[in-house]
Parts: structure tokens; C-alpha cells; sequence
């Protein structure tokens, strides 16, 4: 993801994993839901939780990449690794049955967040989880950062995590990287900071922090809790594919026009639009 003709263009900090619950053990618990590993259970928890008077999934959209990085999970767990690819290749069409099938399964999971969606951000929708006033939440794994250092919530304890529905053995790709820019004036110094962030002790200092785990596989385990562990083991063993809202899958042209369809649908819910949508988006792959 970072190189091009066998040359590395940028060096990555780390290595974040976009298709993860994050959900209220407590809350769980209390209620006696299962934890859902397919479309069909997480409906029925929600259902559960919903009656119980409680929001099933937070949502903060206030950036619509929030709304498109469930999107994407959903498109990974209907269509699987090698056709969620075929999408951004021409291979697999936005108007394909399957994609047409993850929009509706988009358009029932929305049924079931916060009113308030469109005024609060990924770190408000992730506080609903924490206090407990919502279940769950779709989101990459600077959740587990947020839940931890900002909230003070203990892993396995107060909060637990799971793969989006019908994606395990999936693992979506983020990863922050850093480069070094053309035409700056401090080069030596730019080198020495990129040094740092590539090297293992500046890769352990940030991510058991950040809730992501380092690209190196010499990494020192023991810095990371049961989080980081399970989620270094996960990668090792998974089908890896690269997400879409950050901009990894396809070109920004692109991801753009499916930020604005999507943000348009999380209002209007009308999967005709959302596919006409995307198709005329694909010009821009």
C-alpha cells in the first residue's frame, strides 16, 4: 500500500483495523444479548436492546466517513475479499445484486442509531458507548485508544470488541503513514523524525496509545493489552483488504463522490439514488 514499482514512498506508523465493534459490556450483560457475528444476530441484539430502551448503535456522522466506513464493512461481509477488491478494479459493478443487498442491510442498520447522528463525531458517538446510554459502535480501533487513555475504561472489562458482521477473518486495512515531501528545507530532519516513527521503540511508544498495532513484526508484545495482542495474531491469519473511507481502496475523486452519496443516503435512505450514485462514481477509479 505504501510502495510503487518496489520502491517504498512512505513510511507507516501503524497498522489500525477499520471493521470492529466496539460494544458496552456492561450493557450486554445487563440485557442478555449475544455477541453477533452475523447480519442476522446483530439485527436480532439490536432488536433486543432497542426494545430495552436503549440505542443498539451510535453513530456520529458529522464527517461522513463514519457512515461510509460501516458501508464498507457491510460491502466486505456480503461480497468477501476478492469481489470488495473487483469493486474498485471494474471487476465487480456498483449496480451488482450484492451490492444492492449491503445497501439495504445498510439502510436497516441505520434504523437502529442515535437521533442525533449528524451532530456529533466519532468520539461522541464512542462516549454513548462508554457511559452506556448506546451498545455498540462501528469503528476503527483509535476507538480502543479513545476508550482506554480518554475514558478510562478497562478492555474485556467495561468494553469488548468484534468483528463486523460476516467479516471474520477479515481484516480492513488503515494504516497512518508519513513521507518525506519533495522541495523541503530541513531534509536531515524530516529523515530523523521518519527514523523514529519506522523504528520499533517510537512504533511501541505510539500505538498501545493509539489502539493500533505497529506495522514492524518485531514489535515488543508485551506493551500491547489483550486488544493489541489479539488483534497482531488477527493480522498475521487474515484476508486483508484496504479500506475505503481512508482512502486506501480508491482514488479521492472517487471516495469523495461516495461520501457525498452516502451522506445523502444516511438522510434519504433511498438505495435506488445510492446505487445510481455509485455508478456514476466509478468513473472516477
Amino acid at each position: 500500500m505504501v510502495s510503487k514499482d518496489g520502491n517504498i514512498y512512505s513510511v507507516p506508523v501503524n497498522i489500525h483495523r477499520g471493521n470492529v465493534i466496539f460494544y458496552n459490556k456492561h450493557v450486554f450483560e445487563e440485557n442478555g444479548v449475544e455477541v453477533p457475528t452475523t447480519f442476522d444476530e446483530f439485527f436480532a441484539a439490536a432488536d433486543k436492546l432497542k426494545d430495552a430502551g436503549i440505542t443498539p448503535l451510535a453513530l456520529g456522522d458529522k464527517e461522513a466517513w463514519t457512515a461510509t466506513q460501516i458501508f464498507e464493512n457491510i460491502l466486505l461481509g456480503v461480497l468477501g475479499q476478492d469481489d470488495y477488491k473487483g469493486l474498485f478494479s471494474g471487476d465487480v459493478a456498483f449496480d451488482d445484486e450484492r451490492v444492492i443487498e449491503a445497501a439495504e442491510l445498510f439502510k436497516k442498520t441505520l434504523s437502529y442509531v442515535n437521533e442525533d447522528h449528524a451532530s456529533r463525531n466519532w468520539q461522541d458517538a464512542a462516549q454513548l458507548v462508554g457511559n452506556g446510554e448506546a451498545a455498540m459502535t462501528i469503528m476503527g480501533d483509535w476507538a480502543k485508544g479513545y476508550f482506554s487513555n480518554d475514558l478510562k475504561l478497562e478492555t474485556n472489562v467495561d468494553f469488548g470488541y468484534t468483528t463486523t458482521p460476516e467479516t471474520d477473518g477479515h481484516f480492513m486495512v488503515i494504516t497512518d503513514t508519513f513521507g518525506l515531501p519533495k522541495g523541503i528545507e530541513n531534509p536531515d530532519d524530516v529523515k530523523e523524525f521518519l527514523a523514529v516513527l519506522g523504528s520499533v521503540e517510537g512504533q511501541d511508544a505510539f500505538n498501545p496509545l493509539k489502539g493500533s498495532i505497529p506495522a514492524r513484526v518485531d514489535a515488543d508484545v508485551s506493551k500491547y493489552d489483550q486488544y493489541g495482542k489479539d488483534t497482531m495474531e488477527d493480522f498475521k491469519a487474515a484476508k486483508l483488504s484496504a479500506s475505503l473511507a481512508h482512502g486506501s481502496a480508491a482514488a479521492e475523486g472517487f471516495l469523495t463522490k461516495v461520501n457525498q452519496a452516502v451522506n445523502i443516503f444516511v438522510t434519504q435512505q433511498d438505495v435506488d439514488n445510492l446505487i445510481n450514485a455509485l455508478k456514476n462514481a466509478a468513473s472516477d477509479l
